[in-house]
């Protein structure tokens, strides 16, 4: 059976950290990227099962790498998680509007981003 993978988004070096260490004590593939345009390249690349995509990056926003991947054929179906420190009740609505399969506010809970992984057959529930 071949491993899930998941594509990280965020410039934020603690998160990436934070995120891996949950990701692989359940066994996926984790692949990082610091900006929106990196992220786009590799999805030309690689299959992905997951994507978490902050919503402030260092050359795009969140929403305009979100439209990007729904209006592309290939990788439309993939589920995107959006996080945000901003907790902007406005940010939520627009990128849940693009497609965004969820958002969630830094600092993210662990044992609810585990609820999405479930969910999305990505792990299996405990």
């Amino acid at each position: 059976m071949k491993k899930k993978s998941v594509l990280i988004i965020d410039s934020d070096p603690v998160f990436q950290i934070l995120i891996t260490q949950l990701l692989r004590e359940e066994h996926l593939i984790t692949e990082f990227s610091f900006s929106g345009m990196h992220a786009l390249s590799l999805l030309n690349r690689e299959d992905y099962d997951m994507i978490i995509l902050d919503y402030f990056l260092p050359d795009l926003l969140g929403h305009e790498v979100l439209t990007i991947i729904k209006d592309n054929e290939k990788f439309h179906q993939i589920p995107v998680v959006v996080v945000s420190a901003s907790g902007n009740d406005k940010i939520r609505e627009e990128v849940l509007s693009c497609g965004a399969s969820y958002f969630l506010d830094k600092p993210v809970s662990i044992n609810f981003l585990k609820d999405v992984f479930s969910e999305f057959h990505i792990i299996s529930k405990i």
